[in-house]
């Protein structure tokens, strides 16, 4: 009679003292009641090894996965979440268990959705990660910017196991963004409907920008002059150009606070036009002049 078959692993020690993994799979069986044991046995060395490399990447993973600053999140193809770490959490406002009963797209802002979906859909044709702005919704409805990044991982077959998302909260930067942009547009406007003109002049690069006014004092459209600091010397009076450089090396050298000086520029139509100057010089932290602001009037 024969027992159930049974396996079982069992580690032994060669004679030069190397450890070697080994699979048994065997029976017990009885012959005039003595009992033995028949059994094959193979060397699994090389399969535990990867095994054991495997467990511990995963350990090396899960610990990076719970312990990240970065929100992290694993999503199957239908946006569920399997898991999400205690940073994705925060951000959110949601517990995790929350956070497993609810979907990518149910926190996704509805403006953004569309585009998201897009994205995702892409990604697992394309079979690459990719990365993205937008909008959540926390669990009490506010608005949230976050950085995303989505990386799918396959099976053999090319079947998508899961997505891992990387997520950053930049909701501060974004509306430091939107006020500079704002800032911006009412700066522009401004330039835009007002006489005076103004210069930026980056003494680092040499580059320079001349604003719509700037040029309209002179008779030129804006895309009729070049941003070039060689306009600003071709058009101004020879002699009144030197006594700017000489101005603006002084200010430059820190021997006088302001640039402020009267010159004559050609206009397009040929007369001249009397320009006043005013500059003030911007330093770095070492107290090196970096740039030039100022305006024409």
């Amino acid at each position: 009679p024969y027992s159930t078959p049974l396996t079982f692993e069992t580690f032994h020690q060669k004679k030069n003292g190397e450890q070697f993994a080994v699979e048994v799979i065997g029976q017990k069986f009885k012959i005039d009641d003595e009992t033995y044991f028949y059994g094959i046995a193979r060397d699994i060395s090389e399969r535990k090894s990867v095994e054991n490399a495997l467990e511990e990447s995963e350990k090396k993973f899960r610990s990076s996965f719970d312990n990240s600053a970065v929100g992290m999140a694993m999503i199957d193809i239908e946006g569920h979440f399997l898991s999400v770490n205690d940073a994705a959490c925060r951000m959110l406002g949601f517990s995790k268990q929350e956070m497993l009963d609810t979907t990518f797209i149910e926190i996704t802002h509805p403006d953004d959705l569309e585009m998201s979906l897009n994205r995702f859909s892409n990604c697992l044709q394309d079979r690459q990660p990719y990365f993205i702005e937008k909008r959540y919704r926390s669990k009490t409805l506010e608005t949230m910017w976050g950085f995303t990044t989505v990386s799918p991982v396959f099976d053999s077959s090319g079947s998508l196991l899961y997505a891992i998302v990387h997520l950053q909260d930049i909701t501060a930067q974004k509306k430091i963004d939107l006020q500079l942009q704002k800032s911006e547009e009412r700066f522009q406007l401004a330039m835009e409907f007002v006489n005076d003109g103004l210069f930026d002049w980056n003494l680092e690069t040499s580059e320079i920008y001349y604003s719509p006014g700037w040029k309209r004092l002179v008779g030129y459209a804006d895309d009729e002059l070049p941003n070039d600091f060689s306009i600003w010397e071709t058009l101004t009076d020879p002699d009144d150009v030197k006594r700017s450089w000489k101005m603006q090396q002084e200010l430059i050298q820190k021997k006088r606070d302001r640039f402020e000086i009267e010159f004559r520029m050609k206009h397009k139509n040929g007369h001249w036009v009397d320009i006043l100057s005013r500059a003030n010089a911007i330093f770095n932290k070492e107290g090196k002049a970096v740039r030039i602001v100022g305006t024409h009037v």
